[in-house]
């Protein structure tokens, strides 16, 4: 909810991205919900990128 109130990015659109292996890098730790940084996010805009840069996997 937070990415979408500070960079307009729907959670639907972020789902979708992961599921399709694009976006920015996020994390999923054991029992929680994906976190996504605001670090992860900026350089993902910075650089234009499409790719994936998730991990894809819990951590913890």
């Amino acid at each position: 909810a937070e990415v979408e109130q500070l960079y307009g990015i729907k959670q639907k659109t972020l789902s979708n991205w992961r599921y399709l292996g694009k976006g920015p890098r996020w994390s999923k730790p054991e029992g929680s919900g994906i976190y996504y940084s605001v670090a992860d996010i900026e350089a993902w805009f910075a650089k234009g990128t499409k790719g994936s840069e998730g991990s894809g996997r819990s951590t913890g």
